[in-house]
This record gives structure tokens, C-alpha cells and sequence, in this order.
């Protein structure tokens, strides 16, 4: 039955006149309900570390799923859990739920979106001054204007980028010593391909 959040004692009958009291009793809890993901998309290979705030997290017991794919957590606050994004075979969007005890799922009108990896095949020009500032067109396939949208310089400058169509984009080089550096791209901040 409904009750309040909290403890209660449980006590058992086979006949409805005899009743023995369970000796672990079982805690009500506030249904947990998810308020932001982020980020909200990833590829299909999953693996994306997403962050779900919202209220009523609690340390043991809690269950992520994306769909009907379970997902590995970890706990960082009441308000905070980091998931693991499932695998996913298809590209869709997905309905992103949390349990306190893997049976009973608050309400979230919160989806994940599942997209085919990103790939790049050129990037132009191939080189630029060390000051920065060069535009580079970047051909591929699978981009998509998801709002977050990066390019990755080596491994740590990265800067922003313009979505132009499902295989180009655009991103102005940062300052950088003189050398050849890997660029990678990112359509959820978190990801680089």
C-alpha cells in the first residue's frame, strides 16, 4: 500500500491470526525523477559517460537503463548519477529511466539520441600560421547539428564548430607551437572521433 517515505516492519501470517515480524524492514522512498542528460546523444557503440540530474538518487540499489538496456552507474550525489550508455543497434531515441530498486521507474520525458559514428575524410587545408584563426572544412559523414559541436586540436585545445550539412562542418584553428597535430570532432562535447 501507499505510505510515506520511510522504514516500516513487516509482519507475516499464513492464517491472519498469527503474525511474525520479518526481521529486515522495508523503506519507502520518493520515486526518483530525472530533471537533465548530458550530454543527450552518442553513438551506438555506447560507452558515453552521461550525467543525469535530478532528485531522489540514493547510493546502493539504483538502476540506469536507456530503453531496455540496463547501464552501469556510478553515484556521485542525491541529485547526480553518471551512466554508461548501452550499446544500440539502430539509431534512435531512447527513453532514459532511473530505479531505486530496479522495479519501480519514476516518469521521464528525458530522451537519449543513439546516431551512427562520425567519420572523417578530410580535412582542408592541411595546414595553417601558428597564431590560429584558419577555417578548416572538415568532410565526413554521420554529423549532425546536435548544438555541441567541437573540434579537437592534439588532445587538449579544442575549440567550436559549425554544423553545415550531414558530411561538412567548419572550425577555426586555436594557437598552437608549430607542429602537426591530430584534429578530432565531437557532437556531444565528450566523444572525439
Amino acid at each position: 500500500p501507499a505510505h510515506g517515505a520511510g522504514d516500516v516492519i513487516i509482519e507475516v501470517s499464513h492464517d491472519g491470526t498469527h503474525f511474525v515480524t520479518v526481521s529486515q524492514p522495508f523503506t519507502y522512498a520518493a520515486v526518483p525523477s530525472i530533471s537533465g542528460l548530458r550530454p543527450s546523444v552518442g553513438s551506438l557503440a555506447g560507452g558515453t559517460a552521461v550525467t543525469v540530474t535530478g532528485t531522489g538518487f540514493v547510493p546502493e540499489g539504483m538502476k540506469c537503463e536507456f530503453g531496455d538496456h540496463a547501464s552501469d552507474f556510478t553515484f556521485v550525489s542525491s541529485t547526480e548519477l553518471v551512466c554508461l550508455s548501452p550499446t544500440q543497434r539502430s539509431p534512435a531515441a531512447v527513453t532514459v529511466r532511473v530505479s531505486t530498486n530496479a522495479r519501480d521507474y519514476g516518469i521521464s520525458p528525458l530522451q537519449y539520441q543513439y546516431i551512427y559514428k562520425p567519420h572523417m575524410v578530410a580535412v582542408i587545408p592541411k595546414f595553417g600560421p601558428e597564431s590560429g584563426g584558419t577555417w578548416l572544412t572538415i568532410y565526413g559523414v554521420h554529423f549532425i547539428d546536435s548544438g555541441n559541436l567541437t573540434c579537437r586540436f592534439g588532445q587538449q585545445s579544442v575549440s567550436r564548430a559549425t554544423w553545415i550539412s550531414s558530411d561538412t562542418m567548419h572550425c577555426a584553428t586555436p594557437a598552437s607551437i608549430p607542429g602537426r597535430l591530430p584534429v578530432a570532432i565531437s557532437f556531444n562535447g565528450q566523444d572525439h572521433y
